[in-house]
């Protein structure tokens, strides 16, 4: 036992190193970078600081709305907007978070990114899920499938089911549950997702 808790504080350990020199090699990079370039580093530092430390990540994430307003990259500024919400989430400032996602899904509408309005709308529902209105997140979700076309990847596809699906397992509709659950099964094995396909 004493082993196995050594190995474990070991790999966190890793962990958390691998990711001060992922932070430090994008702090690095940061200071040439113009444009596009410099928009996506910016997301990367709010993405790598979400959990270590989710105001630096929430600032970041402005950083990178405001590059991408001044760059009038729009899908740059999509992405800073949903990762603005994450990071209002992670902070549990539910109310802001979905501010941020929705005004991300009412960008990517505006540009046509579908991807993008699907994307934000199921940032969305989580914090619905959060918010133990599972019914409210199955609308959203069910929204989505809405906008799914056959170029969109499928693994966002199996993702919708399965959240779906265990929305409603949350609420104790078995039967839909299960019925969105294996559509999800489905759609990974009939895209190679899963082990023995």
């Amino acid at each position: 036992m004493r082993l196995l808790f050594v190995f474990l504080f070991i790999c966190f350990n890793l962990i958390a190193l691998s990711q001060q020199d992922d932070i430090l090699t994008l702090k690095t990079k940061l200071q040439k970078a113009t444009g596009k370039h410099k928009i996506k580093i910016l997301q990367d530092l709010s993405v790598a600081y979400r959990f270590k430390d989710p105001k630096s990540a929430e600032k970041y994430a402005f950083e990178a709305y405001d590059e991408s307003i001044s760059f009038q990259d729009s899908l740059g500024e999509i992405i800073s907007l949903r990762i603005i919400g994450a990071s209002k989430e992670y902070l549990t400032q539910y109310d802001s978070s979905l501010y941020y996602f929705t005004k991300s899904a009412e960008v990517a509408e505006k540009y046509g990114f579908d991807k993008e309005i699907i994307l934000s709308n199921t940032n969305k529902a989580l914090i619905f899920i959060h918010q133990n209105n599972y019914k409210k997140a199955i609308e959203i979700y069910k929204n989505s499938l809405t906008l799914l076309k056959d170029d969109i990847d499928p693994k966002i596809s199996a993702s919708i089911y399965n959240n779906i699906g265990t929305a409603y397992s949350l609420i104790n509709e078995m039967d839909s549950a299960k019925f969105y659950l294996t559509q999800a099964t489905d759609i990974k094995y009939a895209s190679g997702d899963m082990i023995g396909s």
